[in-house]
């Protein structure tokens, strides 16, 4: 799904000036699925043993720090966010705070006084996950047979004129019915973005690195160019792939990044960021350090001291003179999880990279070749 240009001009601009105009905050990593993928879920005594959840003033309070910084577009996400005993009075005088404000979620309780509460005061945009085709698959996935209850309640939010896109993880749980799954979410009306990689599960545990619920960086690879031929019609497909496997153009490296590696060039810690049920903000969901409390200093303080904490990492050496890299855009969080390291390359990501490239051009040449 391509950025609006207004968006991508905003963030650019900002990305320039350093000004946080995209926030996400992690209202709780408690949720009431238990999927085995998932980079942030705790129960509910793991997440008491860790600390306790920021309360609804505590987030309203941080929400209007940000909007004076400069804080424009707002994500609220979890875990699950609706879990939050105190979300209703958090969406709804975020919402009177004018941000344009989106949300991730399950789908499972977005009924009854939450779709009410969104038809009064619609988000921009819902993202809600659709894990599998049917009621057993969610048991098997999510802990939770709640394949009806969540297609009914997006049905019923598109109804009410609300944006809803639909994601789609693929794991060895569900790989085998992507094709259904695309199928659905073009039925039910809504975007679809879908991911075959698998970030690893260091925020839950930090032995994880480079390990989760997922497929090898071969099938993962190769079932992201499945997912894009399900996704497109067909000649856009063929345009894709074709682009890939003639390889796309950039900028030679300088000697300094292929010495000591690239910065950062996303917008993590430069134009957004991430604020954890803790109050920690960091530069995505992905990374756990750099972190910042914002309890401690406020938020001003907590985003110049990321800004200038990000700005020190530098990534592989070996990435900056990679052909690839415009392919498989690595970055801090990707090396980070991967291997514990920014300054590492990020084995999984590579063969990952180089196996959906491969599917790519085989869709090339078996067309060229009837």
């Amino acid at each position: 799904m391509l950025e609006p240009r207004i968006s991508k001009y905003l963030h650019d601009k900002a990305t320039k000036q350093n000004i946080p105009i995209n926030g996400t905050l992690e209202l709780t990593a408690r949720c009431n699925f238990n999927c085995p993928m998932c980079y942030v879920h705790l129960s509910a005594e793991e997440q008491k043993r860790r600390g306790r959840e920021l309360t609804g003033e505590e987030w309203i309070d941080i929400a209007e720090q940000a909007k004076k910084a400069g804080t424009v577009f707002l994500l609220l996400t979890g875990g699950e966010p609706t879990v939050h005993p105190d979300f209703v009075k958090i969406y709804e005088r975020l919402s009177e705070m004018g941000f344009y404000m989106s949300m991730n979620s399950n789908g499972r309780l977005l009924e009854g006084d939450l779709l009410e509460l969104f038809k009064r005061k619609p988000p921009e945009r819902l993202n809600i996950t659709l894990y599998a085709i049917d009621n057993d698959g969610y048991r098997k996935q999510c802990g939770v047979p709640a394949y009806d209850q969540v297609v009914r309640n997006i049905r019923a939010l598109r109804e009410a004129g609300i944006f809803v896109r639909v994601n789609l993880t693929i794991t060895p749980a569900n790989q085998e019915e992507m094709a259904e799954l695309v199928a659905k979410g073009k039925e039910l009306g809504a975007v679809i973005l879908g991911t075959t990689y698998i970030w690893p599960q260091i925020r839950v545990n930090e032995a994880a690195v480079g390990a989760s619920f997922r497929p090898s960086a071969e099938e993962a690879g190769r079932a992201m160019a499945v997912y894009d031929s399900l996704r497109m019609p067909h000649e856009d497909f063929l345009i894709r792939a074709r682009q890939l496997a003639a390889g796309i153009p950039q900028k030679s490296p300088s000697a300094e990044d292929c010495a000591i590696g690239m910065p950062m060039l996303c917008r993590a810690g430069r134009a957004t960021y991430w604020i954890d049920w803790q109050g920690n903000m960091t530069a995505c969901a992905l990374m756990p350090i750099p972190s910042v409390s914002v309890l401690s200093g406020g938020f001003n303080e907590a985003w110049q001291q990321l800004h200038r904490d990000i700005s020190e990492i530098r990534l592989p050496p070996e990435c900056a003179s990679c052909e690839y890299r415009r392919i498989c855009n690595p970055c801090a969080a990707k090396c980070y999880t991967e291997t514990g390291s920014f300054h590492q390359k990020p084995d999984y990501v590579c063969r990952y990279t180089m196996s959906f490239l491969e599917a790519m051009r085989e869709a090339v040449e078996q067309e060229q070749n009837g």
